[in-house]
């Protein structure tokens, strides 16, 4: 579209001789984004934080399982990869941090498995006759 747009507007300019096309200008203007670079550290720790949220969703669906909330500790190892110097510091981090983000998948497959519990009896009793 706005390809087309710019066409009708060149063609425009060439009839009226305003202006040939053979030189184009283009200005613009940054702007700052919420963008981060995706190591795979951070990647590791947003997919923590994502299985975690979908790991209270089916506590709230009647999937509940026993789990624990690793949030915490992934970001401090996504955090400490960011700032380690050194390769094998880092690597200590990093398995830890894919430990981690195993133990809360697993979580999540288990939760998956699950069937929901209903919210009422299964089974209706039947009325008292009186």
């Amino acid at each position: 579209t706005f390809e087309k747009i710019n066409q009708v507007l060149l063609a425009s300019a060439r009839q009226e001789r305003l202006e040939s096309g053979k030189v184009v200008r283009v200005d613009s203007t940054v702007t700052a984004a919420l963008i981060h670079e995706p190591s795979d550290s951070s990647l590791l720790w947003d997919a923590v934080r994502v299985m975690v949220r979908l790991l209270q969703q089916a506590d709230a669906q009647g999937r509940a399982i026993p789990w624990h909330d690793h949030r915490r500790a992934a970001k401090k190892r996504a955090r400490a990869i960011e700032y380690t110097r050194g390769r094998p510091k880092r690597m200590k981090h990093y398995c830890e941090l894919l430990k981690i983000t195993r133990s809360t998948l697993s979580y999540l497959e288990q939760a998956v498995e699950r069937p929901t519990l209903a919210a009422g009896p299964a089974v209706e009793l039947p009325a008292k006759a009186g």
